[in-house]
């Protein structure tokens, strides 16, 4: 699959105002060890904690009706389940197959 920069714009505003805008910071510590500049962005301040709130959206609202009809099946041992139940739309569904932990809340 080829990503280009159109694609990336598209997905910027398919998921504007459903994920925040995360800080890039410079990384003293990290900037010294590689002695190139490196710069960090902190996507744990998503809801989630993850760069994944951003991938997994992009996908669910990307779905063809057929595919939201027949819904998601989201697994994983990490925060990737999350983000699919909380922020799929009311359209997707997701059966008893979604499952967040119990630390997590659906959005809205």
């Amino acid at each position: 699959m080829t990503i280009s920069v159109k694609d990336i714009y598209n997905a910027a505003d398919l998921i504007a105002g459903s994920v925040i805008n995360t800080p890039c910071t410079r990384s003293k510590t990290l900037s010294e060890i590689t002695g190139a500049e490196v710069i960090l962005k902190f996507e744990n301040h998503q809801f989630t904690a993850s760069f994944k709130d951003r991938g997994a959206l992009v996908k669910l609202l990307s779905l063809t009706t057929e595919q939201q009809k027949a819904g998601i099946i989201a697994m994983s041992a990490g925060n990737h389940v999350p983000r699919c139940c909380l922020s799929r739309p009311e359209n997707v569904h997701s059966g008893d197959y979604c499952y967040a932990p119990p630390y997590t809340q659906r959005e809205g």
